[in-house]
């Protein structure tokens, strides 16, 4: 396995760069540096605490869409641990020798319809809320993580064609870096809906702004969650966190949070 140590700044598709370091520190600093998915945003808190509470190493985070996080690896950001929503990401790094293999999955997650408070949107409805709204021509915009760079983005689309909305609705969709960026363009507008994972749609801050309804569970498979190794050796710091995302106490946090709980 290789890793290379170099100075990069990619940026995401909207020309955002990488939204920082979540829990203090940068590159070069000691400790175990985490690229995650943005959907585990609101979790990982918790579960660094409890890890560092534990006796852990100090875990600095950073997090994007599992593409952008793939890529940057790839082109040497000295992450440790890769938590990816979703195999593809894991799998290019597999084949650039970056990582052995694509990890354990951790965790998984669902999608829901999210509905803004006040839009013209049957909240509870699902999908056939989008489509009567549609229809009405009461529908503005609805927003999603972009397929092209998001597994959640992915599924979006399937549950949308699943329901014979994706050719007529695709006038309406706004298309996110990340389900965290899709999170803030409902919550606070232009969007009146939007397709995000559950464990992000029903937090508190959420929960103020809109309505979250459960999808049939036949309409789209559950997003994994994986935890791969980037460096050498299960001795390493890294490897203990990794370990510990699979222990009783990091899958109960998870499970309060809304994940799912392998195997999915």
């Amino acid at each position: 396995m290789r890793m290379v140590y170099v100075r990069c700044l990619l940026r995401l598709a909207g020309g955002v760069a990488l939204a920082g370091v979540l829990l203090s520190g940068a590159y070069g600093q000691e400790g175990i540096r985490v690229a995650a998915d943005a959907s585990l945003k609101g979790v990982m808190p918790e579960l660094v605490a409890a890890f560092e509470g534990e006796g852990g190493e100090t875990v600095r985070a950073s997090f994007a869409s599992s593409a952008y996080l793939s890529a940057e690896i790839a082109a040497g950001a000295p992450y440790t641990v890769f938590l990816a929503a979703g195999a593809s990401g894991v799998e290019r790094l597999v084949e650039a020798e970056v990582a052995d293999n694509t990890g354990e999955v951790f965790a998984g997650a669902r999608l829901v319809m999210y509905v803004r408070r006040g839009a013209p949107i049957r909240a509870g409805a699902g999908t056939a809320g989008l489509a009567d709204a549609l229809r009405g021509q009461r529908l503005g915009h609805v927003a999603m993580a972009d397929p092209a760079v998001s597994e959640y983005g992915r599924r979006s689309r399937d549950i949308l064609q699943a329901a014979g909305l994706w050719a007529e609705i695709r006038g309406h969709m706004r298309m996110a870096d990340h389900v965290a960026h899709a999170a803030r363009m409902v919550s606070g507008g232009p969007a009146q809906a939007a397709l995000l994972p559950a464990p992000m749609a029903g937090g508190a801050e959420m929960g103020r702004h809109g309505r979250a309804t459960q999808l049939p569970a036949g309409t789209h498979e559950p997003v994994a969650l994986h935890a791969a190794l980037l460096v050498d050796g299960d001795d390493h710091p890294a490897a203990a966190f990794r370990d510990f995302l699979r222990t009783e106490r990091a899958q109960a946090v998870l499970e309060r949070h809304g994940f799912l709980l392998p195997p999915l």
